[in-house]
């Protein structure tokens, strides 16, 4: 038994020591960044990064920086890997302005952590692997959801709140939290509209209208993951929604 218990450490070692390679980032990630601070401005990004494990890379974003949203943020790239797992990547848009990014694989490529590396940027991001190609019949689900309001007239604001979700993409939203400037409210409710699309992509609508979002939905391992930035002028919004599917018998 001993003998066999080393040769699995042994053989989990030299896994966990196995180098990475530009072969290692290959495939599509749902890609999130924001940073936590209103100055210079607050950013906050979700979109979709494709890599073709040689050394290229593209990605399309929908971006909010100080409550100006852009759609469809491309940018067409290149990235180097090392053998420790570090990573480097500089891209450029349509306008052929330069984007610069360190960032660390992790869990052999399917999580990627992100940090903006051009002078007065102070953007952290996240990239995970998108496991299936097609959200079609997203199942309902109940979420655990946390928002944060990066720049608003109103001042700065978090939350977290629960999501419950039928299969027609009706969210019911309940049991919110929010601190906005030094007020903390609580068993804050609404309800929103979540139409997602066979690539992922997806829209969410306050029924009231108030609020509008995009993003990318990410399921893996009987787990959703909704990733969404705010699309409505003046405001920048960063929301996160985590969950798994309800059971069928409830």
């Amino acid at each position: 038994m001993l003998l066999g218990l080393l040769a699995l450490l042994t053989a989990a070692s030299a896994q966990a020591r196995t180098p990475c390679s530009q072969a290692t980032l290959n495939g599509r990630y749902v890609l999130t960044a924001r940073t936590d601070l209103t100055t210079p401005v607050a950013v906050a990004l979700v979109g979709l990064v494709d890599f073709d494990g040689h050394g290229h890379m593209r990605s399309v974003a929908t971006l909010s920086q100080g409550g100006v949203t852009v759609a469809n943020h491309t940018l067409l790239g290149s990235y180097s890997v090392n053998a420790n797992c570090a990573f480097t990547q500089t891209a450029s848009d349509a306008a052929g302005a330069i984007e610069q990014v360190a960032g660390v694989i992790a869990e052999e490529g399917e999580h990627l952590l992100l940090i903006g590396t051009e002078p007065n940027t102070y953007a952290t991001g996240d990239a995970l692997r998108l496991e299936r190609t097609t959200c079609e019949g997203l199942p309902a689900a109940s979420y655990a959801a946390r928002g944060l309001m990066l720049f608003s007239p109103n001042g700065p604001e978090t939350h977290v709140s629960t999501i419950t979700a039928d299969d027609a993409g009706n969210l019911l939203i309940s049991d919110s939290t929010t601190h906005l400037g030094a007020a903390v409210s609580t068993g804050g409710s609404g309800t929103a509209l979540l139409r997602v699309r066979p690539d992922c992509t997806l829209t969410m609508v306050t029924s009231d209208g108030s609020a509008h979002y995009v993003g990318v939905a990410r399921i893996a391992a009987g787990h959703i993951g909704l990733y969404l930035v705010g699309i409505d002028p003046g405001i920048t919004v960063f929301y996160t929604a985590l969950g798994t599917p309800s059971d069928p018998a409830e």
